[in-house]
């Protein structure tokens, strides 16, 4: 179990993933009894576990499809590139708002790469939820690698994700090794293998073709997006907005506690998605910062409504 769930190339993952990739290999009584407690003993897990435990508005479903040295568009650019040398350029990027992602080299590469680029919501997390979630699994077994002072953290990078590829996604019941290459990986502490037996190369590609539809399409089956979504919108309010209307900004920073939660008027000016609007500072007081305009999603807003004495 130490080797499976401690060594530097497993990285303290949880479980099941741990138990996914013992079961098919040993076997004691009680044996997923004997990894849970393990594992709920385990000191770093304990330190660096994220505690996971309802906001406004229905859930948009996304269609499925290395840390840069600095955070400069150049870097984000030659690292948008890369990716495209390798799997060729994708048709949507979605990316934060940061200055290295909205800088004029990098839409610029990403334009000529005919990619759409969609920028996500300021402090919504949930528009970019797929590297976000990734985030919440990367730095905690990053963390569980790396020394107390921490100057160590980028000669573990390539084994945290080395151990995120070679674990059993839940969403999809397989691994993304298994995904991308339709053949599990053989892991550097399994037991050897006695017996090996090699095809010819034409053969292996007509079994591999064979073996990727067959992957893709167990992939499908297994992902519970409509699941998800089913048991997110249940009984969450899910306020209608257009374009025109007058509403309320959360404020997201406050700097006291009787400082107002909600600050504008703001007018809706566009909407760019299905819980994801422009809006612009309504002039009431004739200020001269009438121009400004912000990206909000409906978790953040509120109508304005007006009462008329009959």
């Amino acid at each position: 179990m130490f080797l499976y769930h401690d060594h530097h190339t497993t990285t303290h993952r949880g479980s099941n993933k741990t138990s996914h990739k013992l079961i098919n290999k040993y076997y004691w009584p009680n044996m997923h009894v004997a990894i849970n407690e393990y594992i709920k003993a385990c000191e770093k897990c304990t330190r660096y576990n994220y505690i996971r435990t309802k906001r406004l508005g229905k859930m948009n479903i996304i269609p499925t499809p290395n840390k840069v040295m600095n955070l400069l568009a150049q870097e984000a650019a030659d690292f948008f590139l890369d990716v495209c040398y390798h799997c060729g350029a994708p048709s949507k990027l979605i990316t934060d708002q940061g200055s290295h992602f909205v800088a004029e080299l990098t839409r610029a590469i990403i334009e000529s790469c005919n990619t759409t680029h969609i920028l996500a919501t300021p402090h919504h997390p949930i528009s970019n939820a797929q590297t976000e979630r990734f985030n919440t699994t990367f730095a905690p077994a990053l963390s569980k690698l790396t020394s107390d002072q921490t100057l160590d953290w980028d000669e573990f990078l390539q084994h945290v994700i080395y151990a995120y590829n070679t674990s059993k996604h839940t969403t999809t019941s397989l691994t993304p090794i298994q995904i991308m290459f339709t053949r599990e990986n053989q892991l550097i502490m399994d037991p050897k293998k006695m017996k090996i037996s090699l095809m010819k190369p034409n053969e292996y590609y007509e079994k591999a073709k064979q073996s990727r539809v067959l992957f893709f399409n167990h992939v499908k089956l297994n992902i519970k997006h409509q699941l998800v979504k089913t048991r997110h919108d249940k009984n969450r309010p899910d306020p209608k907005y257009v374009k025109g209307d007058l509403v309320l900004v959360r404020v997201i920073i406050r700097t006291s506690k009787f400082q107002e939660k909600f600050e504008g008027p703001y007018r809706i000016t566009n909407q760019i998605g299905s819980v994801t609007f422009i809006v612009k500072i309504e002039n009431l007081d004739n200020d001269e910062n009438t121009n400004y305009t912000k990206q909000v999603t409906t978790a953040d807003m509120k109508h304005i409504f007006s009462f008329e004495v009959v």
